[in-house]
């Protein structure tokens, strides 16, 4: 009998170990440290074969090594057998080696550049975000970790987008500039710098020990920790200064951070932020080079030689995720880790780092020894980052992402969802740490919006999941003001639909950007995100409760054609643009203004005078009203008869469990159209306020209901 030893370890090495450029494998070792039960020696394979379980994940780049069989036992059933992470087999052999694609290498920006039709809307965006200032406690290095380093990268993601736009527009680039470039008015030089000055300095406080919050050593734990900011939201300030710790007393303060949970998301951020900074400044590169350092040591440490932080602290090479769970609490069901995404995130941000001071290194132009050292290191960084990056997404995509399709299911039939929201050791559960709204279990698992994003969203998960994620995301108009659309539309887009994306994005109040879950978009990141999606050869035909036309991108200008395209002061106006793609219709004037209908509203006296007016915030002009529909197009009538006919004083009381559950009539946003047509030739559309409803049979509405958060099931 042999069992796995205490000294069992992973190791790992490259394709190509003399060509530091361009290696785009990594051999990844798993050394059993074989032992007899019955001594506790070691053995090797040619005494007696060690039998472990490897998962889907491992199968699927399990090689044979020399000096192992590495045999897979598919004879029977009952040689592999069911788990949480699907079926799991047995392999003869002590040693295992796996061959990860790293993908080739780290890079800021996408495979191509943007459309050139989305130049335009994107210089607009930028024009408006190069000015994007992070709040006054964040500059100061007060507050938590989290949120003060997405709004560092959302700033370095704009700068990087700007330099990439301003390089395709540039009359020194070698190839023919776009026409929409031409009459694009790009930020000046001082613009630019200016901003990159905010991105230096706003960066950099949070690692130089100047922070009113600072990041600090745990030498019990070996580890980078937040202090902790007791936060007065009247004098937007800390009540507690260093050395005073409020976060390691309180496992709930700054997520938890002190306690070691998410410490590669928060560190994540902040190292992309480095990477950007050392990027446009390679000389604070250098300068800055240890500090950002323990940063990456703190989550990703490869060295056992490290006395100062253990070995890839957040990582679990078995399973190949990581886990986010600190040291505050034991759960039953063990470890866990919800934001897949973000942990993808965070090494793609190592391996930038390491990347990016490879090139600030080699600019000294120095031969001397220290530099060599460095640039070596540096490809080091680089390559573990790669390594680390390629392993996260191979798990989340077997085991966070859920595909019906493909013949290799891991979980069972009655896991319906498409996304795992929490992984656990022994749960996989579909819901968030703060909501269980599906659209904010499908959104964790897709921020943020980086280079990365690409390789992680496979276009056959994308099409599966897109309309569970949209059904829940129309539903609630939180799904839009808390940001989460943003990565609705990053699915949209991913599934051949970026124009359409892109109108959406343009839509959005700019609060959209400011909230919890939008604060770390741009609206010149998601823009650009969306312009740069590969192409799609068969589009998702979208489901009947979003716009099946292809949108086209407002210029303000009135269509005269059927679909009656709203102009741009609707789109601006607060009242009347909130109509969801589920009921695109929205009346402009009259009884039921800001209401919204899935078909075009009947005007005037057929209409009964309940809507004057109105236009449809998504189609596409040119090729005319696409959208199915129940009720007669009426173009560009508008009725100035003020008279009212046939109308009722039936209110719209509650609505039933029979409408709450009926797929067609159940998808008014609660919040900004809440009232729901049951009955009549408006049925299921949505209306702002309470229908005037018609004798039976005639009126533009019969029947209706108040649909609400809490409508019965």
């Amino acid at each position: 009998h042999i069992y796995p030893g205490p000294s069992s370890n992973i190791d790992f090495s490259f394709s190509d170990e003399e060509a530091l450029d361009g290696r785009n494998q990594s051999y990844l070792y798993f050394n059993w440290d074989a032992r007899s039960v019955k001594t506790n020696n070691k053995v090797d394979d040619s005494e007696s074969s060690l039998l472990m379980y490897a998962l889907p994940h491992h199968l699927d780049v399990l090689l044979p090594m020399n000096d192992s069989p590495n045999k897979y036992f598919f004879s029977g059933k009952k040689l592999c057998n069911p788990s949480l992470n699907g079926n799991t087999c047995l392999v003869e052999g002590s040693n295992w080696m796996l061959l990860e694609d790293l993908g080739g290498e780290p890079n800021f920006l996408a495979p191509r550049p943007p459309k050139d039709w989305a130049i335009t809307h994107l210089v607009k965006a930028i024009s408006k975000d190069i000015n994007f200032r992070l709040p006054e406690y964040y500059i100061r290095g007060a507050g938590d970790t989290y949120f003060s380093g997405k709004m560092l990268a959302k700033l370095a993601r704009i700068l990087l987008i700007t330099e990439e736009i301003k390089d395709i527009c540039s009359s020194n680039n070698n190839t023919d500039s776009p026409s929409e470039c031409e009459d694009s008015t790009l930020p000046s030089e001082k613009e630019f710098e200016d901003a990159i000055d905010r991105l230096r300095a706003n960066t950099e406080i949070w690692i130089n020990g100047t922070a009113v919050t600072p990041f600090v050593y745990d030498m019990n734990w070996g580890g980078i920790a937040s202090c902790g900011c007791l936060f007065d939201g009247e004098t937007n300030s800390c009540d507690n200064t260093f050395p005073d710790c409020p976060s390691f007393s309180d496992p709930g303060l700054d997520f938890g951070h002190a306690f070691y949970n998410d410490h590669h998301f928060h560190q994540g951020y902040h190292i992309y932020a480095a990477a950007a900074v050392a990027h446009f400044d390679p000389k604070w590169g250098r300068e800055h080079f240890e500090q950002v350092l323990l940063l990456i040591r703190d989550i990703a440490n490869p060295s056992s030689q490290d006395n100062f932080f253990p070995l890839y602290r957040m990582k679990d090479w078995y399973l190949g995720n990581s886990w986010a769970s600190g040291i505050a609490r034991v759960f039953s069901n063990g470890k866990n880790q919800e934001s897949s995404s973000e942990s993808i995130a965070a090494y793609e941000a190592i391996s930038l780092f390491g990347r990016t001071m490879v090139d600030a290194w080699k600019g000294t132009h120095e031969q001397s020894e220290y530099v060599k050292d460095m640039i070596s290191k540096s490809y080091h960084i680089s390559d573990v980052g790669r390594l680390l990056m390629a392993t996260e997404l191979r798990s989340a995509q077997r085991y966070w992402h859920v595909t019906r399709s493909e013949n290799d299911q891991i979980y069972p039939e009655v896991y319906e969802p498409f996304v795992v929201g929490i992984m656990w050791n022994m749960l996989a559960q579909f819901q968030t740490w703060f909501g269980n709204a599906p659209y904010y279990v499908y959104g964790i698992q897709l921020m943020p919006l980086t280079a990365i994003s690409e390789r992680r969203d496979r276009l056959v998960w994308a099409k599966e999941m897109y309309s569970s994620f949209a059904e829940s995301c129309t539903k609630e108009s939180t799904c839009q003001d808390q940001g989460w659309s943003i990565l609705l539309n990053a699915i949209l887009a991913t599934v051949g639909h970026s124009k359409k994306a892109i109108q959406y994005s343009e839509s959005l109040p700019s609060s959209v950007f400011e909230s919890a879950g939008g604060n770390g978009h741009s609206l010149t990141n998601t823009i650009w995100y969306y312009s740069t999606r590969p192409h799609v050869k068969d589009p998702l035909i979208l489901p009947s409760f979003a716009p099946t036309t292809t949108p086209k991108l407002h210029d303000g200008k009135q269509s005269s054609t059927s679909c009656d395209s709203c102009e741009a002061s609707v789109h601006d106006n607060s009242h009347l643009n909130k109509c969801p793609p589920t009921a695109p219709y929205v009346c402009t004037s009259g009884n039921n203004i800001g209401g919204c209908s899935t078909s075009p509203w009947i005007l005037g006296e057929e209409g009964g005078n309940n809507c004057f007016s109105s236009c449809s915030l998504f189609c596409n002009p040119a090729e005319g009203n696409t959208i199915s529909s129940k009720l007669p197009v009426t173009s560009t009538y508008t009725s100035t008869n003020s008279s009212q006919k046939t109308t009722s004083s039936i209110k719209c009381g509650p609505c039933g469990s029979n409408i709450c559950n009926d797929p067609l009539l159940n998808r008014c946003p609660y919040v900004s159209a809440p009232y729901v047509c049951t009955k009549g030739r408006s049925i299921s559309g949505c209306s702002a306020t309470p229908w005037i409803l018609g004798s039976i049979g005639d009126g533009v509405c019969d029947s209706c209901c108040k649909y609400s958060q809490d409508c019965s099931t």
